[in-house]
């Protein structure tokens, strides 16, 4: 199977759809642009989903707090919501899987704000959570160039947990080529090496990792986000299990930087 392939197809699906889109309503609404991009997000992880989680958009709601509103929201299906209208929905914390901010493009700027609204949200979730969730933001296109752009895109990301390990973002994609993914555990570990990029390592997987890597993979940072969405669904499935989802030759050949969370 030619996951690779598959992957690049599935960034060029991304951008068929967003310009189609597009092409009907040019600049004249661009709230309904917005809106119209993350529907494609939600539609694509939503298909290959498990029956046992939805997605939709919506709130987390707490006795303490009401979240800001979340693009896309993973929820567990087995667990009553408090009020959902077609993909709205308002959810217990229990309840969430994971949240994501989906963008048209992002610049520094943008990065900072998305990255601390999400990290806001999480904050409040993880403490109810026995395992971790899926935090990430996807943005269409990559405004962040230049020589010192790949350290800055870390270093906002880093600066969004404020030290916190609840408040971390462990997955962003900007543009379809470059993706920035938060390991727990060290994917280079010599003691039962695990070479393809699975949310989940086995049990005795080497150590307390704690970093952020950036990659540049080429038309397959898309492919990337939304297959790790996957995974942080499939609780039953054991790292060798997972790796049938993912290209054969893993992602950390394509690593060009990394940031220790301490």
């Amino acid at each position: 199977m030619r996951m690779q392939d598959y992957f690049r197809s599935l960034n060029d699906e991304c951008a068929a759809l967003r310009d189609r889109i597009r092409h009907f309503i040019e600049d004249r609404h661009w709230l309904t642009d917005g809106e119209g991009k993350e529907s494609i997000l939600r539609t694509m992880i939503g298909r290959s989903a498990p029956d046992s989680v939805k997605v939709g958009r919506g709130f987390v709601v707490s006795h303490e707090n009401v979240s800001t509103q979340v693009d896309v929201l993973l929820y567990d299906a087995s667990h009553p919501v408090l009020y959902r209208d077609g993909d709205l929905v308002f959810i217990p914390p229990a309840s969430c899987r994971g949240i994501i901010e989906v963008k048209t493009s992002l610049t520094p700027r943008d990065l900072e704000k998305a990255c601390k609204k999400l990290a806001d949200v999480a904050e409040d979730i993880r403490p109810w959570k026995n395992e971790d969730i899926f935090v990430g933001v996807f943005s269409y296109e990559n405004m962040i160039r230049g020589g010192q752009a790949q350290r800055q895109v870390l270093d906002l990301v880093k600066g969004a947990s404020n030290g916190e390990r609840n408040r971390i973002i462990n997955h962003v994609a900007l543009g379809d080529s470059t993706l920035v993914r938060y390991w727990k555990f060290d994917p280079d570990a010599e003691r039962r090496p695990c070479p393809r990029p699975v949310l989940r390592p086995p049990p005795n997987y080497a150590g307390d990792y704690r970093h952020w890597h950036l990659y540049r993979m080429e038309q397959m940072a898309f492919g990337y986000f939304i297959h790790n969405a996957l995974m942080s669904m499939a609780s039953n499935l054991s790292a060798e299990e997972q790796h049938v989802y993912f290209p054969d030759e893993g992602k950390e050949m394509t690593r060009i930087r990394a940031l220790a969370f301490d």
